[in-house]
């Protein structure tokens, strides 16, 4: 998105979408898009300390299983996600090891929020680009003469 609204900004193309309210939807998206790439860059560097922590305490797999199943709907540990399946750590070492990890439990909540306010910012991109889709599509509408 970003490239592409910056060639266009650039290049003077922009002028080439007639519709007021698309160029303004544009204009807004990208500078959203800015913010929200300011504020993963702030919190990238917990998720980055956190796999350096468990690097060597967890399992590769075990890694990867939380890493690609662990989101918002499998938070709980009661999900069906978890309930199949088996850690391949050994339990009483993690527990040791994690127990001795400095700073663990702030570094955890710390992803838990980016989490959840990226689940957030990600139900909000959705929403609005099928509102961008709609208003699209009424464009098209009424250039074609519908």
């Amino acid at each position: 998105m970003s490239p592409t609204y910056l060639e266009l900004s650039s290049t003077g193309r922009l002028a080439l979408i007639e519709n007021d309210d698309i160029k303004d939807f544009l204009s807004g998206y990208y500078k959203y898009l800015l913010t929200r790439n300011d504020e993963k860059a702030e919190w990238d560097p917990w998720v980055h300390q956190y796999r350096s922590l468990v690097r060597n305490i967890l399992d590769p797999e075990d890694r990867s299983f939380i890493d690609f199943e662990f989101g918002n709907a499998n938070a709980d540990l009661k999900s069906p996600a978890w309930k199949t399946y088996i850690l391949k750590s050994k339990e009483e070492k993690v527990v040791n090891d994690l127990i001795k990890a400095p700073n663990l439990t702030g570094l955890l909540q710390d992803i838990l929020t980016a989490r959840r306010i990226t689940y957030n910012y990600l139900d909000f991109e959705f929403h609005i680009s099928n509102d961008f889709l709609l208003q699209i599509q009424s464009e098209i509408d009424r250039l074609e003469g519908y």
